[in-house]
């Protein structure tokens, strides 16, 4: 990744290529991260434009891979959205982004509804805490999970509680925004 550039390295077995995603039309953007959506084939970019005061306005750009096009393009300036796409700990899942006990919902069906207008930060973003119910009011969901299983449709939490003595916990469970139920095969053989 430079300044406006972000690249899709594929390895093979003994070389690899380097496919050239996105560039930020404007010069003065910078990409601070972003983020993949496997399932859509789209990026959550968070890139930074340094203004008249000498300080970052912030913008998020959710950009589609397959037609290599800009979806949707708005300044954001919620500390928790801003935040959470600089530290890279979350997973984005069907324009869901999960970290913790928390999902921020990235509004896909305003964008396809209201093409070409504008849509205030509010609206786009929503906001959802405390999705898993925990057993005690001291777990907590550990930094750094949900740990995403793309074959599988799941994530994987794992609950701490430090004041109990006892080990953590694994929660495997399907993404929350499906609304289906996966069912494993069942082994005939031994």
């Amino acid at each position: 990744m430079q300044h406006s550039n972000i690249y899709m390295v594929e390895s093979q077995f003994g070389n690899f290529t380097k496919n050239f995603i996105y560039k930020d039309k404007k010069r003065n953007a910078e990409v601070l991260n972003f983020g993949v959506d496997n399932t859509r084939k789209r990026l959550i970019i968070l890139t930074g434009i340094k203004n008249q005061k000498n300080r970052r306005d912030m913008f998020v750009t959710i950009y589609d891979i397959d037609t290599e096009q800009t979806v949707y393009q708005l300044q954001v300036q919620d500390r928790e959205i801003i935040g959470r796409l600089k530290s890279n700990l979350y997973n984005f899942v069907e324009g869901h982004i999960y970290y913790g006990n928390k999902v921020i919902k990235v509004r896909y069906d305003l964008i396809e509804k209201n093409k070409g207008e504008n849509i205030p930060e509010n609206q786009f973003f929503d906001h959802y805490s405390d999705i898993i119910s925990l057993k005690y009011p001291e777990d907590y969901i550990q930094s750094g999970t949900p740990l995403q299983n793309c074959m599988y449709n799941k994530l994987a939490y794992i609950v701490r509680n430090i004041k109990r003595a006892n080990p953590r916990t694994l929660m495997v469970l399907p993404y929350l925004h499906d609304r289906k139920i996966y069912l494993n095969r069942r082994h005939t053989t031994n």
